[in-house]
């Protein structure tokens, strides 16, 4: 999805695994849901601009995605064999 594409590149382009705690610490929630807004109503084949926001709030649009999915990303099925 565009949404992660965008994210994870802008994150790699500003070396943010290099952040201490990049998903653990919380971004501005105001920001977070302002950029979610901003991919909710792009129009196709516009790009979002992600530059007017810190790394963190990028971080933490992108877990509010995963979270946000109907099906998690590891089927509950098989959730004791990535655990072990």
């Amino acid at each position: 999805p565009y949404i992660v594409k965008t994210c994870i590149a802008t994150l790699r382009e500003r070396s943010a695994h290099y952040l201490e705690g990049i998903f653990r610490i919380a971004g501005d929630t105001k920001c977070v849901l302002q950029m979610k807004t901003l991919f909710d109503k792009r129009e196709k084949d516009r790009s979002v601009s992600m530059s007017a926001f810190e790394s963190y709030d990028i971080a933490a649009l992108l877990k509010l995605w995963v979270r946000e999915l109907p099906d998690p990303i590891l089927p509950y099925q098989l959730y004791t064999k990535w655990i072990v």
